[in-house]
């Protein structure tokens, strides 16, 4: 996510953007700041916090690892996704609550045909959409308002496994249908000039 145009370097510079390595604990010191800059009163802003829960790109050597995780911690193994972390995510509902008032959780389903890579590397999405070749995509996305999350640390955890159930029941419905379930809302695609765009600034 470093590389992502312009957001990776301008985050990674202004010190909002926390890149970490799945064991979280490492940037415990840099978490804790952001949240109090958050939630401090004096210089309280809008905000907008998104948290990429599995951590890591899907490739199938982390999915079998993640199915394994799951049976060894009696969890339902999940077929198309990764299970999430749940420590940052606890902090986070924990730390935010009050200040925070929902959580969108976003679901992203790529088309597949027999010509296209089922789930396409960054490097991929970057120099073969945005140079001409296209393809559609579909987004989920819901809001659940904080106040149904629940308090406790198990609680949060047991709702945040089962939410990552539900987000592979949803691709697994992609999958079949071609479609998520719900209200559709066509929107254009990323044109090359928009991707030129990111990179000038």
């Amino acid at each position: 996510l470093v590389f992502f145009p312009v957001l990776g370097l301008v985050g990674m510079t202004l010190d909002v953007v926390i890149f970490i390595k799945r064991e979280a604990g490492r940037a415990a010191k840099r978490i804790e700041k952001l949240f109090h800059t958050l939630a401090d009163p004096e210089a309280r802003a809008p905000f907008w916090m998104i948290s990429y829960l599995e951590g890591t790109r899907l490739t199938p050597a982390k999915l079998r690892a993640a199915q394994d995780f799951a049976k060894k911690r009696d969890l339902k193994p999940l077929r198309h996704i990764l299970q999430p972390r749940v420590k940052g995510f606890v902090t986070s509902v924990h730390e935010l609550r009050g200040h925070a008032t929902a959580v969108y959780d976003i679901t992203i389903g790529y088309e597949e045909d027999d010509n296209m890579v089922p789930v396409p590397s960054f490097n991929y999405l970057l120099t073969n959409y945005c140079f001409g070749e296209q393809r559609k995509l579909a987004v989920h996305q819901r809001r659940i308002p904080l106040s149904e999350i629940p308090n406790d640390d198990e609680g949060i955890k047991d709702w945040l496994y089962k939410l990552y159930e539900e987000k592979d029941e949803l691709l697994e419905a992609y999958k079949r249908d071609g479609k998520f379930p719900g209200q559709t809302v066509p929107w254009k695609r990323i044109e090359t000039g928009y991707c030129a765009a990111c990179f000038i600034g």
